[in-house]
This record gives structure tokens, C-alpha cells and sequence, in this order.
């Protein structure tokens, strides 16, 4: 089930003040519990790292081993979906508690998993192809001369 950003921010509930003392009223008491809100993204985020680690460890023995290219595509659909989630989740933490944000390291945790270690996948696969194409054309020379 997917949230908007605003309403993960405010826990889920769509508050609709009545007047401006409400809404002031409000704002106080989602204040104490923010924290222990983004506190509980945080979590959620550390789990969705660990779960991301060992998709990723996955995917690395399955390409190793000659497994089935639909069981390699459903491992990167998964950590694709991974991903998405912790940048929506890293992103509402930063932009709901700046501070908060920074003393987790947010903005760093949010580039490693979501994107650094991707671009490191595709960089590694790009290499793996770029050999392969070169024994391939180096044989064909081989085999034309």
C-alpha cells in the first residue's frame, strides 16, 4: 500500500483543521510524536537496506551460476521496488527534519543504497560486456586471418 508523501509525513492521517487555533493545536501534537515518526521511517529504512544486501548478494551468485534470466529479471524488479521505496522514505525524512536528518546521515545512506550501488552494478556489467565483445571480435580476427 503506497502513501502520498505528505501523508506518510503526518502518519498516514489526513487532519483538516477547522480553524486556525485547530490547526495550531495540530501541529503541536504532531511535533512530539515527528520524531518518533521519523524514527520509525528510519527503521523501516535500515530493514529495506538489509533486504536490498542480500537481493543484491542474490542477484551476484545467481549471475555467477547459470540461473534462469527470469529469475535474475524478478531479483532486479525487486530491488528496483527496494530502491524506490527508501529514496520515498529517505526523502520524507530529509525534507520533514533537516537536522534530524543530517545527524542520520541521510543523504548519504539515501545515495548509497539507492544509487551508488546501482550505477556499481551497471558499471560492472558494462565491463563484462565490453570484454566479451572484445574475445569475440579478437576470435573472429583469429578465425578470419
Amino acid at each position: 500500500m503506497r502513501q502520498s508523501a505528505s501523508s506518510a509525513r503526518s502518519g498516514g492521517a489526513e487532519a483538516r483543521p477547522d480553524s486556525p487555533a485547530d490547526e495550531k493545536e495540530g501541529s503541536v501534537q504532531a511535533g512530539g510524536s515527528s520524531r518518533e515518526n521519523l524514527r520509525a521511517k528510519l527503521s523501516l529504512c535500515s530493514g529495506l537496506e538489509t533486504k536490498l544486501t542480500n537481493l543484491v548478494e542474490q542477484e551476484r551468485k545467481s549471475s555467477s551460476t547459470s540461473n534462469s534470466n527470469s529469475s535474475r529479471a524478478e531479483i532486479e524488479t525487486r530491488s528496483s521496488k527496494i530502491r524506490t521505496d527508501l529514496c520515498e522514505l529517505y526523502c520524507d525524512i530529509i525534507l520533514s527534519d533537516a537536522d534530524f536528518a543530517f545527524a542520520k546521515d541521510c543523504v548519504g545512506r539515501l545515495w548509497r543504497s539507492c544509487f551508488y550501488g546501482r550505477i556499481t552494478e551497471l558499471r560492472a556489467r558494462i565491463s563484462k560486456e565490453r570484454s566479451r565483445m572484445k574475445r569475440c571480435m579478437s576470435k573472429d580476427d583469429a578465425d578470419g586471418a
